[in-house]
């Protein structure tokens, strides 16, 4: 399979027009799941430093709260 979607193989130049367009359509497939799944990586992060933000402050919060309490 490898063999037949490599646009660098003898394989893939020798074949016709159709093969060109079939792997030019399977690398711009690939190059949008890449983009997708590369995006919602940065959603994650992005995600993920939020929540460890909010529970630093939380934190912070609390350890006012216990400290600042009068006891």
């Amino acid at each position: 399979m490898y063999i037949f979607l490599n646009p660098l193989s003898n394989n893939f130049k020798n074949s016709n027009i159709l093969g060109h367009v079939f792997g030019f359509i399977i690398s711009l497939k690939m190059n949008l799941f890449q983009l997708l799944v590369s995006f919602e990586l940065v959603v994650l992060i992005l995600f993920l430093m939020l929540k460890i933000l909010q529970m630093h402050l939380d934190f912070h919060h609390f350890i006012h709260f216990v400290l600042e309490y009068p006891y």
